[in-house]
């Protein structure tokens, strides 16, 4: 049901649990898992890491040079899942 509102919005999405141990909030694991554009595996990692990598993707975002290639390792991708 929700995948619909992933594919409608067209933007990466990840669900982020719980986190998973005690101590100072930007430090607490969590396990992340992408799940649009390409689904992908469940990993733990703090805030501040996956901040990390949020700040990584925002950078090349709208730079016309990495467009062609975000939309080739997308195709690439699906097309690996599809063949599972």
């Amino acid at each position: 049901m929700l995948f619909l509102t992933f594919a409608g919005l067209d933007v990466p999405t990840w669900i982020i649990g719980p986190d998973l141990a005690g101590g100072r909030p930007e430090t607490r694991p969590a396990e992340i898992m992408q799940v649009w554009p390409v689904r992908g595996p469940i990993r733990r990692l703090s805030p501040a890491l996956f901040n990390l990598e949020l700040d990584a993707l925002q950078e090349g975002h709208c730079r016309p040079d990495r467009a062609e290639r975000r939309r080739r390792e997308r195709a690439a991708r699906k097309g690996r899942n599809a063949a599972r």
